[in-house]
C-alpha cells in the first residue's frame, strides 16, 4: 500500500506526505482512520480522468497537513515536480 498510495508519514512536522500510483486494476482505494503522531485522517485515493492519480482528504483529526509530494527518496522526481506539487497541495480543496 505504501508503493501504491506514496505514503509517507512524518509526525514530527505533523505532515503526510503522498504521492499515488494506482495501477489500472484499482480505480480507488480509501484509508481510513490513517494515524500520523497524534492526528489521524480518512483519505480516498482515486484515478482522474484521462490518466493518474490523485487524492481527496475525507476527514481529520487532530492536526496534520497532507501534501502531494514524492518521498524524499524518490530518484525519479525532478526539483520543479516536487515544488509543483507542494504548492498544488496548498490550494483550497485539498
Amino acid at each position: 500500500m505504501q508503493s501504491l498510495l506514496g505514503v509517507y508519514p512524518y509526525a514530527p512536522l505533523k505532515m503526510l506526505l503522498v504521492d499515488p500510483n494506482l495501477p489500472p486494476w484499482l480505480p480507488d482505494i480509501t484509508l481510513r482512520n490513517l494515524r500520523v503522531g497524534a492526528a489521524s485522517a480518512d483519505i480516498r485515493f482515486f484515478h482522474k480522468d484521462g490518466g493518474g492519480s490523485d487524492y481527496e482528504v475525507l476527514e481529520t483529526r487532530g492536526t496534520l497537513h497532507v501534501v502531494r509530494q514524492p518521498s524524499p527518496w524518490s530518484l525519479t522526481a525532478s526539483f520543479g515536480e516536487r515544488l509543483k506539487d507542494a504548492l498544488v497541495s496548498m490550494l483550497p480543496g485539498k
